[in-house]
């Protein structure tokens, strides 16, 4: 079927037409729109910006940016069309109102903004329980009372940690994950994953309807497959999942992602998260992953004469480019261009093979292997429950800068020693404050690292110059301090019952609160009893020394069945 040599329009594109409502109402044709230019693009808000012709030397005054029409919040939409027959290409707010003056030439700038922008404003933290990724993203959007479309997800997350991010990066970031896509149009919001056996939605030709044009591929970006892996500490091993190849009706050009693979020759694309992730959603990474890789393949951008039919999210054919670029491309931007009473749109396919999550932070692009714009460094926690229902042996912290009304996160206690039935056990108790890190800096998962004092929380030794004690006080006063000025260790419990040990009095005492004491040191042993001293043998009780006294200050008795004085 021969590809047609014109872009499809309704009228004849021989004359534009542009149509600007402000707040419902057309903007007057004395207006003098100059400019006008929209951007769409996929995991990004849509923008719009209009120059328009303002600013008069001689009464020194801009008349139009004077008037309330283009004030910020202002509703805008913008129609663009043929003889008169107009189709909306873009609704949103006016968010930066500027004027400027330039040799021959001033003019009002009006920026807008999709009313979807509200996500992107202020960072927030905040912990979700048991909901997955859809509902989470559902329960966000509806706060800012936008339309939406969400694909459901099926996995479900104990904890999922937004952590110092806006609801947008947040949202973008999980779903990124998952191998969904996050669209914007015109106020609605909608999160899928992208049709890739979807028909194209217009058909480009050089020679014809290209009016520019620029695209590569890319070897570096195909692996011939990827592997996810994460460590599964419950069994102690490390869990290993392959990516799925992403089901692509027809590929573009004919080199193929496993031909451009030979080129490398990498094996496998290996994604590593030290922390525990289920076996289903270690799948979703790796598919979305190989998913991205694949739709790196082919990337550039075609300008054509205005078309308002294209979004994000769909597919154009390219035609007449050379058998390495022929075929569908997947479009992941649109910019409508309105100058000098000329529209065209400029189209964006193919996407990146970096996560959105390393685009937020660039500084540090694989912590959370990439998995959501992350924490930096270590964080305080509050104890909230020590008793882990599943049987791990984590202890529940909140970390007061995340969310400090809600429970918070499980997070295992790094011990000195741990082994199978061995090791050094201590655990912190509720309310106690705690340092905590997250392997591989994801918020899932949380390390207990140590415990604090302070004022509010003091260390049960008062810290001297000299720095002589160190030891453990246990929470009801048990002690096991060590002094190193003395040389001595002590053992207390609250009842008053000691043992001490000391080289600077050589010396080891046993005693207790009723005045009961052993002594031993270089003059011998002393038992000595407040009240009566028992000695007992099971058969025997031997005492042995050259010599032996027995005084009695009033009564010296011995008794037995037999007794033998010799």
């Amino acid at each position: 079927m021969a590809v047609a040599r014109t872009i499809p329009t309704n009228q004849n594109p021989d004359t534009t037409t542009v149509t600007v409502k402000v707040g419902g109402e057309e903007l007057s044709r004395e207006v003098g729109v100059e400019e006008i230019t929209i951007n769409k693009e996929i995991n990004k808000i849509p923008w719009a910006k209009i120059r328009i012709a303002d600013g008069d030397q001689s009464i020194e005054d801009f008349t139009i940016s004077n008037q309330d029409t283009f004030l910020p919040g202002k509703e805008i939409e913008i129609q663009f069309g043929y003889r008169s027959d107009t189709k909306t290409v873009y609704k949103g707010i006016v968010t930066n109102h500027s004027n400027y003056i330039a040799p021959k030439k001033s003019a009002l700038l009006v920026e807008c903004r999709d009313k979807a922008v509200k996500l992107t404003i202020g960072r927030k933290n905040k912990h979700y329980n048991d909901l997955s990724d859809s509902d989470i993203a559902e329960e966000i959007i509806n706060q800012y009372g936008l339309d939406k479309e969400v694909e459901s997800t099926s996995i479900t997350h104990k904890d999922l940690v937004q952590y110092d991010l806006t609801d947008w990066d947040f949202i973008v970031s999980r779903m990124d994950m998952l191998g969904l896509l996050c669209m914007v149009n015109d106020g609605k919001v909608t999160l899928k994953k992208p049709d890739l056996g979807g028909a194209s939605v217009l058909d480009v030709l050089f020679g014809a309807t290209i009016l520019e044009y620029i695209a590569e591929i890319d070897a570096r970006h195909q692996p011939k497959g990827l592997k996810a892996s994460s460590w599964d500490y419950t069994s102690q091993e490390v869990k290993e999942v392959d990516g799925n190849e992403p089901a692509v009706s027809e590929e573009t050009g004919n080199l193929s992602a496993s031909d451009l693979a030979d080129v490398i020759g990498l094996d496998k694309f290996l994604l590593i998260n030290a922390g525990k992730l289920t076996e289903q959603e270690l799948q979703a990474w790796a598919d979305a992953k190989l998913q991205r890789q694949r739709l790196a393949k082919v990337r550039g951008r075609v300008k054509c004469q205005g078309f308002p039919d294209v979004l994000p999210g769909n597919f154009i054919k390219l035609n007449g480019v050379g058998e390495r670029f022929n075929g569908p491309v997947f479009v992941s931007g649109v910019k409508h261009l309105y100058k000098e009473g000329d529209w065209s749109t400029e189209i964006s396919f193919g996407l990146s093979s970096e996560w959105f999550a390393e685009s937020v932070n660039p500084y540090h692009p694989q912590a959370a292997a990439g998995m959501m714009p992350s924490p930096q460094g270590l964080m305080i926690g509050i104890v909230t429950d020590i008793e882990d229902p599943d049987g791990e042996d984590r202890v529940k912290v909140r970390v007061p800068v995340i969310n400090n009304s809600e429970q918070g996160i499980w997070a295992r206690v790094a011990m000195p020693d741990a082994g199978d039935g061995r090791g050094l056990f201590f655990r912190p108790e509720v309310d106690d404050e705690v340092i905590v890190g997250c392997i591989h800096n994801d918020p899932r998962h949380m390390i207990i690292l140590g415990m604090l004092n302070s004022s509010a929380k003091p260390a049960p030794i008062t810290v001297t110059s000299t720095n002589d004690e160190k030891g453990y006080v246990s929470r009801e006063k048990m002690k096991f301090i060590f002094n190193d000025k003395e040389k001595a260790i002590k053992i207390e419990t609250p009842g008053g019952r000691k043992v001490t040990i000391s080289d600077q009095d050589s010396v080891i005492t046993i005693e207790d609160k009723d005045n009961n004491k052993i002594t031993i040191n270089s003059s011998g042993i002393t038992i000595e009893a407040a009240s009566t001293l028992t000695l007992k043998g099971g058969s025997e009780v031997k005492i042995e020394a050259p010599s032996i006294s027995v005084n009695g200050s009033a009564t010296t008795e011995i008794k037995g069945g037999m007794v033998k004085i010799n």
